[in-house]
């Protein structure tokens, strides 16, 4: 069987994230999870794959079209599908089976995984995997010629198919990690520098059941963690494909004391030279801590911020103060590792004054870099179980309705507190940005980096090579 792999675009940010530089990008690079598949099909299956990433593509209909066409049969479409992102994947269905009606269709990822009744429901998918997706892939594959063999197959969802429970494995030692070797990284570029491109990992799986950890998706899947020295050791070869950067992508309730640690071991047992990235959230890192950092290759940090608000911060676990944190992010820079903070606004609980503490945390941590965002959304996280009542979100029933019908259906507003609240942070985003940039800190950094930077040699030679009076 030959496997298209196909990563489908991603709906547009409810209100825009604001702020400076690289802090605002977010993160291009091939999927972690979609290498994983791919390179434990090529490893532990007879089965052929290739990748398709439709985020880069400017005639959609036309590329899957001509991905499809180039595929031999027989064939199979594999997509992943987050429920936020659901009306996009139906859409590509939609074209996929305009090229191909007897194309066999299916979806994997957070939304199949999480709610397998509804997943059942998805227009036009032939089979859905809830849980991890490599083994039950690879049976499907394997048995698509005997279907009663499908009914045996845990965590394979079809229509008449009586378990719908998902298949989750007890560790990740039989799967492979994902392989940066087939990718067209010339696509990734960002534009920063020559073949400058960055790579995803992710050290788990899972939601990590901290309290931080409750704002997060993925609520019902146990936590597993890879190797740290398989992917110590993956990290290595990222080179030679031209990535710049390899963002460690787990979320940040994922890292404590020992896994921070245990980490920094895996890279230098590997002498890492590969230049690397995590998020975390506030925290007060001890300066062995950071020298160790930088010496195993991180180059970059960025601090996530929930909420300004100390009385919720200390709900999700978050005890260090903007103080303690300024202080970090110094230690940090004097060891070469660059900080981007990032501030998630309009929470569901967030207490009026949101803009003030905003504004005093960015003042505090002066950062080089930071970006404003709405609050993370996701209908599978805990927190949305615990509040989605309350505060009239949009339910799972609405995200199916887009799913039937993502040509003419509105896609359902992903915000806490919905079309009122996008207007109310559009315009707190840009006052607390204007604001900041016009404070007196602000702008006397500025002065000093325009200082160091100018050049009296320039200004000479510009000066003698025109005649006086003429500009």
């Amino acid at each position: 069987m030959n496997v298209l792999l196909v990563q489908p675009p991603e709906p547009p940010e409810p209100v825009k994230t604001v702020g400076t530089g690289m802090a605002c990008a977010e993160l291009l690079a091939p999927p972690h999870a979609l290498l994983c598949i791919h390179s434990f099909l090529v490893e532990r299956s007879r089965h052929t794959c290739r990748f398709f990433d439709a985020r880069l593509s400017n005639d959609l209909e036309a590329d899957l079209a001509n991905h499809l066409q180039t595929t031999p049969a027989p064939r199979i479409l594999v997509l992943p599908v987050t429920t936020l992102g659901i009306g996009p994947v139906s859409a590509m269905v939609d074209m996929a089976k305009r090229c191909d009606p007897d194309l066999t269709i299916v979806a994997f990822g957070q939304h199949p995984s999480q709610f397998p009744e509804a997943a059942l429901a998805l227009p036009r998918v032939d089979y859905a995997l809830a849980g991890d997706p490599e083994p039950i892939l690879r049976n499907l594959l394997d048995s698509m010629d005997t279907p009663p063999r499908l009914h045996r197959v845990p965590g394979l969802l079809f229509e008449g198919k009586a378990d719908l429970s998902p298949y989750w494995l007890e560790h990740l030692r039989g799967l492979v990690p994902g392989d940066w070797t087939g990718i067209f990284w010339d696509a990734y570029e960002t534009g920063l520098a020559y073949r400058a491109c960055r790579a995803e990992l992710r050290l788990s799986r899972g939601n990590a059941g901290c309290p931080s950890d409750r704002i997060f998706g993925h609520a019902h899947e146990p936590l597993r963690i890879w190797s740290f020295d398989k992917l110590a050791a993956r990290m290595m070869q990222a080179g030679p494909h031209g990535i710049q950067e390899v963002v460690v992508n787990d979320s940040p309730g994922f890292w404590n004391w020992e896994r921070l640690h245990e980490w920094i071991e895996a890279l230098q047992r590997v002498r890492n030279t590969q230049p690397w990235s995590m998020r975390i959230l506030p925290a007060a890192l001890d300066e062995d801590t950071i020298k160790r950092l930088a010496f195993v290759g991180c180059r970059r940090i960025r601090i996530l911020y929930p909420s300004c608000d100390p009385d919720l911060l200390s709900e999700w676990d978050i005890t260090a103060t903007p103080p303690e944190t300024a202080e970090m992010i110094r230690i940090l820079q004097i060891n070469g590792i660059s900080t981007q903070i990032r501030i998630w606004l309009g929470g569901p609980e967030e207490a009026p004054g949101e803009e003030d503490r905003a504004l005093r945390v960015l003042r505090t941590l002066d950062p080089n870099g930071y970006a404003l965002a709405p609050f993370q959304f996701l209908v599978d996280s805990p927190d949305y179980r615990r509040l989605a009542r309350a505060y009239d979100a949009p339910n799972l029933e609405s995200w199916m309705r887009w799913a039937r019908d993502p040509w003419t259906q509105e896609r359902p507003l992903a915000l806490w507190g919905g079309s009122e609240q996008q207007a109310r942070l559009e315009k707190m985003t840009a006052h607390i940005l204007r604001r900041h940039r016009r404070s007196a800190r602000v702008v006397a950094r500025r002065l000093v980096e325009g200082v160091r930077a100018f050049s009296f040699s320039d200004l000479f030679s510009r000066h003698i090579a025109q005649p006086h009076g003429l500009r």
